[in-house]
């Protein structure tokens, strides 16, 4: 059964549409990626425990300067590993989206105030080197590699 759109899967789809008929954003199913996310994450009450993740970043995004604070955060992620910016990334969530959207971090860069503007918890999952960014519904936003022990090759 193939998902409908929701009424954010709308407004990004019009919002990213030359982009998505020019084939630099893909709009999939997310179902592999929720797999993807707890084969290479511990999970505890349906989310990335954040906890056990060895050598994550945490921040709190305050709204009122949530523009900046992203920005801030995606370079930190991007100083931490500058190979992020030439890597795929699938954007998804758990409850507003019904697709997950692939595009290019460099891309996702430029439109992620668009994506972190969905009240639901957003998963950036980077396609070749499974590190992930978890922007949660609280507003706290994470960053950090797979387990090790949980990872596959």
């Amino acid at each position: 059964m193939t998902a409908m759109d929701s009424a954010y899967d709308l407004e990004l789809k019009t919002s990213l549409k030359s982009l998505i008929d020019s084939g630099e954003i893909e709009v999939n199913e997310p179902d592999y990626y929720f797999e993807l996310i707890e084969r290479h994450y511990p999970i505890s009450s349906n989310r990335i425990d954040w906890e056990r993740v060895g050598g994550s970043i945490a921040e709190y995004i305050e709204e009122e300067s949530k523009s900046e604070q992203l920005k801030k955060f995606l370079n930190l992620v991007l100083k931490e590993d500058s190979s992020l910016s030439l890597e795929n990334v699938v954007v998804f969530g758990d409850d507003l989206l019904n697709f997950a959207y692939k595009l290019r971090f460099e891309n996702f860069m430029k439109h992620h105030e668009i994506f972190f503007s969905i009240p639901q918890h957003t998963f950036v999952i980077f396609e070749e080197s499974k590190k992930c960014i978890n922007y949660t519904f609280e507003n706290d936003i994470y960053f950090g590699n797979p387990t090790p022990e949980d990872s596959e090759s």
